[in-house]
């Protein structure tokens, strides 16, 4: 399996620990993290202005499903 390079400005998502799927797009990455800005929760839309702190091996690229949503909402 091929390592997938998460990018500043891209959009992800991620399992949180309660379980909820989380799309964000991404603020800054390191080594070990990313800096996640969260946009939506389990498809609603919030806003969180401190970016959360993601381990970049729980990150995946959004689907072309989430980039839809993400576009129809101007993220």
């Amino acid at each position: 399996m091929d390592k997938v390079k998460i990018a500043v400005n891209d959009l992800v998502y991620y399992r949180s620990r309660a379980g909820n799927q989380v799309i964000g797009r991404v603020r800054k990455v390191n080594r070990a993290n990313s800096k996640v800005r969260v946009w939506a929760i389990n498809d609603c839309i919030v806003w969180r202005p401190e970016p959360a702190v993601v381990g970049k091996e729980f990150l995946r690229r959004a689907t072309p499903k989430m980039v839809a949503f993400a576009s129809a909402y101007d993220f």
